[in-house]
């Protein structure tokens, strides 16, 4: 909404406040400029979500990698170890390389 369009909005505001009475061509402006308005407030209100939702995302992807970073190391160690087990005990342990 323009600067001029809410100036007018917030002229025939007063009147309504005041209880002075709106022409038909008033009360559609007024009606139209509130529908403005609001519709105004819920973009908003959509777009702090949408920043809220995307920095979540990010917050999520960095986790993520993280977990992944941590399932490799200990993806490594487990294989370092089963390594060192002789063939028996990793056949005990259902590992599949037996030797």
């Amino acid at each position: 909404m323009s600067e001029q369009t809410y100036q007018n909005w917030q002229r025939l505001h007063r009147k309504t406040v005041h209880g002075e009475a709106l022409t038909e061509f008033e009360i559609e402006l007024y009606d139209a400029g509130r529908n403005q308005l609001d519709a105004d407030e819920r973009f908003d209100a959509d777009i702090e979500r949408l920043q809220e939702l995307r920095e979540k995302r990010v917050q999520a992807d960095l986790e993520r990698r993280t977990l992944r970073e941590r399932q490799s190391e200990l993806d490594s160690h487990i294989s370092e170890l089963e390594s060192r087990m002789d063939a028996r005990t990793r056949q005990l342990l259902g590992i599949r390389n037996f030797d």
